[in-house]
């Protein structure tokens, strides 16, 4: 009995097509991860950069200003929204701090980051593909005296 050799024209064509699949699949959670690291580096930048500022202020009022001022130059557009500021703890101990204690001004920023291509609660909590970042810093108030 002789052998029957198979044809193996079809073959590439339906391992290109099989392989493109599960390639489009990882290019779109890469893409997807990218925007949630994206998010986050957003947030955490402008919540430290809000401290910061509000750190020099001389007073709560002053400081909310800053922080917002500061919070206003870290907008994005597309994906991430834009962080907002969502507490500010000025604490100054009315200028006598206790020992072993100094004047601290804490800042809260939140931000949201929408996944282009994820399908909904593809993650445990997301909603309507989105994800709420929570930023806290903690800077000691530094005052220059003029």
């Amino acid at each position: 009995m002789g052998r029957r050799e198979r044809s193996a024209k079809g073959t590439l064509a339906i391992e290109l097509a099989a392989t493109s699949v599960f390639l489009l699949g990882f290019t779109l959670i890469s893409v997807d991860i990218g925007m949630l690291l994206f998010g986050a580096s957003i947030n955490d930048r402008a919540c430290r950069d809000a401290c910061r500022a509000a750190a020099q202020a001389r007073n709560a009022t002053q400081a909310t200003l800053q922080a917002n001022a500061v919070l206003a130059r870290h907008r994005t557009s597309g994906f991430v929204t834009a962080p907002t500021l969502q507490s500010l703890t000025f604490n100054d101990f009315g200028g006598n701090p206790p020992a072993n204690q100094s004047p601290f001004v804490t800042v809260v920023t939140t931000c949201t980051s929408t996944l282009p291509f994820a399908p909904p609660q593809l993650l445990g909590n997301l909603v309507n593909n989105s994800l709420t970042y929570r930023q806290s810093y903690t800077f000691p108030i530094v005052r220059a005296n003029l």
